[in-house]
């Protein structure tokens, strides 16, 4: 872009993508190609700082990003809510993190821009033995051109491109959106169903599950314009009947899918990848049937069903870490808390049942080592009284959305004192219409009932926070709200109190972070 070139952005999503004006927008990824193009030499090997460093090894640093991410804002504006600080050096309520998600959108960009650049390069010259004309965007490779050279045609890279090559051919079905991906096609496909419903054509894809039907549509699917009967680009296509069997049988209620396991999994033969995260659905753990959510009760499970060769563990499962109806001895005493109690090498279960308030007692014994950790899981929906709890229960029940649920384990301190907690909760998601994404996050407080707590304010928040649309003629319009990262984010002032809920909320979310921060330093330095 000319100097004294600018463009505003009026519209920018949850996630730091600016949005509107759409033509902006291609300008705004655009430009974040030509400024790592112009300042960051294709000698350079990796965007990021690699967890193991290697003598000879060079990374993009943070001043070089700083310096491209102050060159790409010469040209946008972005919206008021998104600055530092206001036209009167205020400084705007959460408008700080708001920009982080804006920046972190944009190296995000310049880092596909850097690797594709290069990767352009090594594939159009360097292998066909061939030197680019050094002008245009190309005038400044000049000086590098030979160590660039030098370094792709190094053992390393080679050892480097033949893995690539080996793991692309694992891939047996490409995508055909091109560099728009899923946010441009969708608008598409959409238009083209709308369109046939119109003439009262059927749909083949009707009643498909949202994320098999997008998959099957990105991979070249699509309706036949006179009988809306599904078709493929290729007329072989093995998942395309799978699909429909698929679907037939949900919809015949013969087959049951989860988030873990749907129809495009049974199409495909395969299985996500549990810790992947896709573009509409945040990463989340395996289901709670059967299989700990909270990462350090997997490791102790893992350990318990695993031990070594000498012991035997008893034929008696694992209890699940979500209670499930199981047959009870009636001699026990009922109470709200119950607690399982696991000795390794065998497994005794005196009483389970299902109940809001659910305690387990993990000990593990071994020759050298005796481990115990007590979990907790809170559901919503139960009348309970807690603070925050009220407001959390209507605001899912307005929205559609299942009970969430809380599952905290206690962090103990290595020298004994009073442990803290890690409470987890999991706002369960659907991928039936209305589509709902899974909002998964941990907190800490000094006691299981703080850990909780809390953990209803932000679940408040983030709800509020990602459901701006659908709030609009609600109270919770004037609540805090948080991005998906648990960041305050821009809100409309209260009626009476103005901007002091948004400045407030900031404030309290910027008091916990340094005293998180001042937690582990204390534990760290001073156990």
């Amino acid at each position: 872009m000319r100097q004294g070139e600018i463009y505003t952005i009026d519209v920018v999503n949850e996630h730091g993508r600016p949005m509107e004006p759409k033509k902006h927008y291609t300008k705004f990824i655009n430009q974040c190609g030509v400024v790592v193009r112009d300042n960051v030499p294709i000698t350079v090997q990796e965007w990021n700082e690699p967890k193991k460093a290697r003598v000879g090894f060079s990374f993009v640093d943070k001043r070089m990003k700083k310096d491209c991410w102050r060159k790409l804002m010469e040209h946008f504006i972005l919206p008021p809510e998104f600055n530092k600080y206001d036209e009167e050096g205020n400084e705007v309520p959460g408008g700080r993190e708001r920009r982080r998600l804006v920046k972190e959108f944009a190296r995000q960009k310049m880092a596909e821009a850097f690797r594709n650049f290069k990767k352009n390069l090594a594939r159009d010259y360097v292998a066909q033995k061939k030197t680019p004309d050094f002008n245009g965007q190309y005038e400044k490779l000049k000086d590098v051109w030979p160590e660039f050279v030098r370094q792709k045609q190094s053992e390393h890279f080679k050892a480097i491109s033949e893995k690539n090559k080996a793991n692309t051919a694992k891939k047996m079905y490409n995508h055909i959106m091109g560099p728009g991906g899923y946010r441009l096609s969708e608008p598409k496909w959409e238009k083209m169903e709308n369109d046939l419903r119109a003439r009262g054509i059927p749909l083949g894809t009707e009643g498909w599950d949202p994320r098999a039907k997008s998959w099957w549509y990105g991979h070249g699917g699509s309706l036949d314009p006179e009988t809306g009967v599904c078709v493929h680009r290729k007329k072989a296509f093995k998942p395309t009947q799978a699909l429909i069997d698929a679907m037939t049988q949900a919809q015949e209620g013969k087959i049951r899918f989860n988030r873990e396991n749907d129809a495009l999994t049974l199409a495909l033969g395969n299985c996500e990848h549990p810790r992947r995260k896709s573009p509409s659905i945040e990463a989340s753990p395996s289901d709670a049937v059967g299989t700990s959510r909270l990462p350090i009760l997997d490791n102790l499970l893992l350990h318990l069903a695993n031990p070594s060769p000498e012991p035997q563990i008893a034929a008696d499962p694992l209890p699940p870490l979500c209670p499930q109806p199981l047959l009870v001895d009636d001699d026990d005493d009922a109470r709200p808390s119950i607690a399982v109690l696991i000795q390794w090498p065998t497994i005794k279960v005196p009483r389970l049942t299902v109940c809001l308030h659910w305690e387990a007692k993990l000990m593990g014994r071994g020759a050298y080592t005796r481990m115990e950790y007590t979990c907790k899981s809170y559901q919503l929906g139960h009348g309970g009284n807690l603070m925050f709890e009220k407001d959390l229960k209507q605001l899912v029940e307005y929205l559609g959305r299942p009970y969430p649920e809380f599952f905290g384990i206690p962090l103990n301190h290595p020298s004994g004192r009073q442990p803290r907690w890690e409470v987890t909760a999991d706002l369960k998601g659907k991928l039936g219409a209305p589509m709902w994404e899974t909002i998964w996050f941990s907190v800490t407080g000094n006691t299981w009932k703080e850990g909780l707590v809390r953990a209803m304010q932000e679940a408040n928040a983030r709800l509020c926070g990602q459901n701006v649309n659908k709030l609009k003629n609600t109270r919770f319009i004037y609540y805090p709200r948080h991005d998906p990262r648990g960041r305050p984010i821009n809100m409309p002032p209260h009626p009476e109190m103005n901007h002091y809920v948004a400045y407030l909320d900031f404030m309290l979310y910027k008091t916990r972070k340094e005293l998180d921060n001042a937690l582990a330093f204390r534990q760290a330095h001073y156990p």
